[in-house]
């Protein structure tokens, strides 16, 4: 059976384990990350600074998403790696990646709302002609496709990034 230590031992860790975990969902289940001061001392210390510094990696964020790479903690991975460094010189870590990934995102779903064309006319729509709720609930609504923004990248720039996944890829 063992010592009297280890059966004490055991009885304990069964005590430790009889208890469950309190549940903290409720309290962060919404909760979205907030940009603090601390957090934008690695963006530049201001909201100009941090859009510039996130334009100056826009191309490099937008080809790690192509190449599947779209997570904060793969980014942050990808960043590090890269020795690319936030503005104070720091390593990138997931928190840090999120607000860059909402500031470049945001910045591109603008670019591309800016580029819709309206038409200089607009058309009398007919009232009488328009589907009934029914009928618009039968027909799924059509998907907006999303802009594809074509990145030209270099060919030094493109065998780097191959070299840096063959690389993070292998060290599994």
């Amino acid at each position: 059976m063992g010592s009297k230590a280890q059966v004490r031992s055991m009885q304990r860790g069964a005590a430790k384990r009889d208890r469950s975990l309190p549940d903290n969902t409720p309290d962060y289940a919404n909760a979205k990350p907030v940009l603090r001061k601390e957090d934008l001392a690695h963006f530049g210390l201001t909201e100009e600074r941090f859009d510039q510094f996130a334009s100056s990696l826009t191309e490099k964020i937008i080809g790690y998403a192509k190449a599947g790479f779209k997570k904060p903690a793969q980014v942050s991975h990808l960043l590090n790696k890269e020795q690319i460094r936030t503005w104070a010189g720091k390593e990138w870590n997931p928190r840090l990646v999120y607000f860059l990934l909402a500031r470049i995102y945001t910045r591109v779903a603008e670019r591309a709302a800016a580029r819709i064309i309206v038409p200089a006319k607009s058309k009398r729509v007919d009232i009488s002609a328009m589907p009934s709720r029914s009928e618009r609930r039968r027909s799924p609504p059509k998907a907006a496709e999303a802009p594809v923004l074509n990145v030209p990248l270099t060919s030094e720039e493109m065998s780097r990034r191959l070299e840096a996944l063959r690389a993070h890829f292998n060290e599994r």
